[in-house]
């Protein structure tokens, strides 16, 4: 699969209403929620709003196909 694939399908899982995600500790951890959601050509992401414990991010992160 190539990169514009990968992003092609992030896209179709994101698009609509954001989702929320859990991290996957490579430790004996508990997992950390955060949102993600796709608009107008951006990936956003985000903290977790409804489950918990959510990530505590500094900033909301963007990614755009390259």
């Amino acid at each position: 699969m190539n990169s514009r694939e990968i992003w092609n399908q992030l896209v179709g899982k994101l698009s609509g209403e954001p989702s929320e995600f859990a991290t996957t500790p490579t430790i004996n951890k508990q997992p950390l929620w955060f949102t993600a959601k796709y608009d107008a050509g951006i990936i956003y992401i985000d903290s977790a709003s409804i489950k918990q414990p959510s990530s505590s991010l500094q900033a909301r992160y963007k990614a755009r196909e390259n």
